[in-house]
């Protein structure tokens, strides 16, 4: 149990650095010195500075997915559901804002960063919006047409992808929150019967 607590504690210490100075600036000779350890005490938990960096990006994974949950779990209302998915998306973006523009600068700088572990954040945010239209069809609020929910599903991850670059272009998150309740109007307008 030792070994794991000491493990949250590295990765939770080496979070801000990697937001600070991104995966190719930040060093574990650095990351150690703010753990007030030797470099050489944190091989023992991470093989090297991309394992502990995918650690940060699981653990941010995991919390960004359960807080979406927690906030949406108990609204009844398929599109109230998808309205809060889409603001609690975006909030998180906002909140770890100076992590999230160093990740985009190395997205856009071509860096490969969290493979495995972003792709099954993606698949997870799919099922998680594939799951509230289904639960709108039920309710006779969409279009009951099963062939096309992939295809839906898919238009709105692209439109929250979208917003992304959009918010990693120009940093305006509260102007894309103003303008998702119109967005998703329009949109249902579109799948409504």
């Amino acid at each position: 149990m030792a070994f794991k607590k000491r493990r949250d504690q590295i990765i939770e210490k080496a979070e801000p650095i990697f937001a600070r100075f991104g995966l190719k600036k930040s060093t574990m000779a650095g990351i150690a010195k703010e753990l007030q350890l030797q470099k050489g005490a944190l091989y023992y938990y991470f093989k090297n500075k991309e394992e502990l960096f995918m650690a940060v990006v699981e653990k941010e994974s995991n919390y960004l997915k359960n807080s979406i949950m927690k906030q949406i779990e108990k609204i009844e209302d398929p599109k109230k559901k998808l309205l809060k998915f889409f603001i609690a998306r975006l909030n998180y973006l906002e909140k770890k804002s100076e992590y999230y523009t160093t990740l985009k600068k190395e997205y856009f700088e071509g860096l490969s960063f969290g493979g495995k572990i972003l792709e099954n954040y993606f698949l997870w945010e799919q099922t998680t919006i594939e799951n509230i239209l289904r639960e709108g069809m039920q309710k006779g609020l969409f279009i009951k047409d099963l062939k096309k929910v992939s295809v839906i599903r898919s238009a709105l991850v692209i439109a929250l992808k979208g917003m992304e670059y959009q918010w990693a272009v120009n940093s305006n998150i509260k102007n894309m929150k103003k303008n998702i309740g119109s967005f998703l109007e329009i949109f249902y307008e579109g799948i409504g019967v």
